[in-house]
């Protein structure tokens, strides 16, 4: 039926707690699941770029 499940994230552990049904979901559905964390960029005169590269690295640690 669809090949695809977009999951956004932001973070929570509200957020996170789906994760397990997602994955049951997308085994059931043969589909591939794709997670997608969600946060606000700063302006970069606030945070430098390695600032955001840094939180992006957390991001991607953190659903592995």
């Amino acid at each position: 039926m669809y090949k695809r499940i977009l999951v956004p994230l932001d973070g929570s552990p509200l957020g996170d707690r789906e994760l397990p049904y997602v994955r049951l979901l997308g085994r059931k559905m043969e589909a591939k699941v794709e997670l997608y964390r969600v946060f606000d960029p700063q302006p970069e005169f606030f945070f430098p770029d390695e600032f955001q590269l840094d939180e992006r690295r957390q991001a991607e640690e953190h659903y592995r």
